[in-house]
């Protein structure tokens, strides 16, 4: 179940199960798309977010980096202040400063972990869920075949465009 926010000036707690978000979804697109493609589909692809799908590795690590260097530095400075010229006041300010990266660090390695979770549990919800996307009854009336070619209309026309065209973000994804 999903809860609307309640901290919104007038709003109602609103609860909403997957079953009433399928029957709101069915009245967004014409019935003829829904003989092509399910709300199932339809709600999985805009739930879905590029970041939700791929986590960035590289620029993780390329952070962790950049931010490991600023503690290896301070920590030279640090073993032997003198030979920098500092005194007790700008050894605790190089201190602090090294905390705070080292405190930053942390964070980001928790928020990544956090991330490579979130695409895990997503992936895994679009496998268990990808059987339910596209029905049987989207067969052509010639040959019992799947027409393709309207599903691959239908995803264009009720997903990808609009998507595209919703945002800079979106039409990324």
């Amino acid at each position: 179940r999903l809860s609307a926010p309640t901290d919104m000036p007038g709003a109602a707690a609103v609860e909403w199960s997957w079953e009433r978000l399928i029957s709101e979804v069915r009245r967004m697109c014409p019935a003829s798309a829904w003989t092509s493609i399910s709300p199932q589909f339809y709600l999985s692809f805009w739930a879905s977010s590029l970041p939700t799908l791929s986590v960035p590795t590289d620029k993780y690590a390329s952070e962790k980096d950049k931010l490991q260097a600023g503690i290896v530095a301070i920590n030279r400075v640090m073993a032997n202040p003198q030979s920098h010229g500092m005194d007790q006041q700008q050894l605790k300010a190089k201190k602090t400063e090294r905390d705070r990266l080292v405190e930053i660090r942390t964070r980001l390695e928790k928020a990544e972990q956090a991330h490579v979770e979130e695409e895990r549990t997503a992936r895994q919800r679009l496998v268990r869920e990808k059987g339910l996307w596209f029905s049987d009854t989207w067969l052509s009336a010639d040959n019992g075949e799947p027409n393709r070619v309207v599903t691959m209309e239908m995803v264009v026309q009720h997903c990808v465009l609009p998507r595209a065209l919703f945002s800079p973000v979106d039409a990324a994804f």
